[in-house]
């Protein structure tokens, strides 16, 4: 893990709280080279529902290389490992199709012992 020294607005541009020791930041690097900070909290929640959810509130940029920093002090910040902040594009097909895998599965399954069981196969 590093540790930096950077300055930045001292409020977060979401919510325009300011930053606190021991919080959690999310930095963006940007194409135009001026990284936008904004609480991991803030940026996440822009993420799941904001309009523009995989750009930058910004500079309207992709959301793609995103560190995360812990407050030290004033200006120190340690670099943390959180989770991504957006799932690839990859990762979500596979889900749902594993979703839809095992529902169709579960239907499948369900239809067999219908049938085994409309036939008296059970016993009972």
């Amino acid at each position: 893990m590093s540790t930096i020294n950077f300055t930045h607005a001292e409020n977060c541009t979401i919510c325009l709280e300011p930053y606190s020791p021991g919080e959690i930041q999310a930095r963006i690097h940007t194409a135009s080279l001026i990284p936008h900070n904004f609480h991991e909290a803030c940026i996440r929640t822009h993420a799941i529902k904001g309009v523009k959810k995989h750009l930058c509130p910004l500079c309207n940029q992709p959301l793609q290389n995103v560190t995360f920093w812990q407050k030290n002090n004033e200006d120190t910040y340690t670099q943390v490992e959180r989770a991504p902040l957006i799932r690839r594009v990859d990762e979500d097909l596979n889900n749902q199709f594993l979703k839809y895998a095992f529902r169709f599965l579960c239907i499948g399954l369900t239809l067999v012992v219908i049938k085994a069981w409309q036939n008296g196969e059970f016993g009972v």
